[in-house]
């Protein structure tokens, strides 16, 4: 019995590595190889960190404290190949590439940003061709992406409502 158990195992991590990857409930996982690293219902993996798309309109802060109820933050980004992943999700979630909160803010100190998680911001993807961030009336302070044509960031002010994304490890 031990040797079914455990050549069943071996199958199913077989099986998983190659080829698409999807969870228990056969959600993608996206390009992750961490197949051990299974994300809850309704969560997409990427790069062992769990993503999830939340159509509900919330200003920048409940959005937010939403992630945080679920045990995260709104989302970091960390790499262009998470960027692209993020915006799939978004894509996949609404149909759409809608205008979302992710996690960046410079409420702290104008044009210092940082992200809600604590995680250093390495990546930028302003959507330099509109002049982003420009703090337009003194009043932008959240980041969004899938800005203008390009799909790209900006700095929006706090209160408006948006769909977010949440991320997790």
């Amino acid at each position: 019995m031990k040797k079914a158990n455990q050549l069943m195992i071996t199958l199913f991590v077989v099986e998983v590595s190659h080829g698409s990857s999807q969870n228990v409930v056969g959600r993608p996982l996206g390009n992750s190889l961490n197949a051990w690293k299974y994300c809850q219902l309704g969560w997409s993996t990427y790069e062992r960190r769990c993503f999830r798309f939340f159509k509900t309109a919330l200003q920048w802060i409940y959005a937010e404290a939403e992630c945080l109820r679920y045990g995260g933050n709104l989302a970091s980004v960390h790499s262009a190949n998470e960027y692209a992943f993020l915006k799939k999700l978004i894509h996949q979630g609404a149909g759409s590439a809608v205008k979302t909160w992710i996690g960046g803010h410079d409420a702290v100190k104008e044009g210092i940003w940082l992200w809600s998680d604590g995680s250093y911001m390495n990546v930028r993807a302003w959507n330099s061709g509109d002049n982003q961030p420009d703090n337009y009336k003194k009043n932008e302070h959240c980041l969004e992406m899938n800005h203008g044509a390009v799909q790209l960031w900006n700095d929006s002010p706090c209160y408006e409502l948006k769909p977010f994304i949440c991320v997790k490890k």
